[in-house]
C-alpha cells in the first residue's frame, strides 16, 4: 500500500515539517513571492507554536 505525500507528511515529525516549510520559504522569498512568504509566516507562527 503506498501513502499519499499529503498523509505521510501529515503523520511526519514537527520538526521535520519545520524543516520542509522553512525550505519552501526559501525557495518562495528567492521567487519573490512576497505575499505567499507572508502568509505562509503567519500560518507557521500559529502551526508550529
Amino acid at each position: 500500500m503506498t501513502r499519499r505525500t499529503s498523509e505521510s507528511y501529515k503523520n511526519a515529525d514537527k520538526a521535520l515539517q519545520f524543516k520542509v516549510s522553512v525550505a519552501e520559504l526559501m525557495i518562495r522569498y528567492e521567487l519573490r513571492d512576497m505575499e505567499y512568504v507572508t502568509y505562509r509566516i503567519n500560518r507557521m507562527k500559529k502551526d508550529f507554536q
